[in-house]
């Protein structure tokens, strides 16, 4: 998880589905490369391949809250493909784009990566 809605969520999804793995890292501040981040955390977790579920779901904010960052969708997307041919993995990507509904950032990513496979959802809450 990325951020701390999507921490909330996978600590419910973990009480109802044990076999839902929970990795959480930490991407705060102005300074901080998400991107760079979040590839990183992805190479540990490819480390072990045997001990990651069938399907890896990042979630992350695009904008972030309160930064308003957001990270440079060429290089996630690299870096999630990436991903999937070391450990043999499918990966979701879960956007909240609370921020900026309008951002048509689904469009980019359909640009960019095809293949993948990601939901934009826009919080209620």
């Amino acid at each position: 998880t990325a951020y701390g809605g999507s921490s909330q969520l996978t600590d419910l999804l973990h009480t109802k589905v044990p076999e839902f793995k929970k990795h959480t890292f930490d991407i705060q501040g102005l300074d901080a490369n998400m991107v760079e981040r979040i590839n990183g955390r992805l190479n540990d977790l490819a480390a072990k391949p045997a001990d990651l579920a069938p399907t890896t779901v990042l979630f992350i904010e695009v904008p972030t809250n309160p930064d308003m960052k957001v990270p440079d969708m060429k290089p996630l997307t690299k870096a999630l493909q990436e991903y999937t041919a070391k450990t043999g993995k499918n990966v979701m990507l879960l956007i909240d784009n609370t921020f900026a509904p309008g951002s048509k950032v689904m469009q980019k990513l359909k640009d960019l990566a095809p293949d993948l496979t990601a939901l934009v959802f826009t919080s209620l809450s």
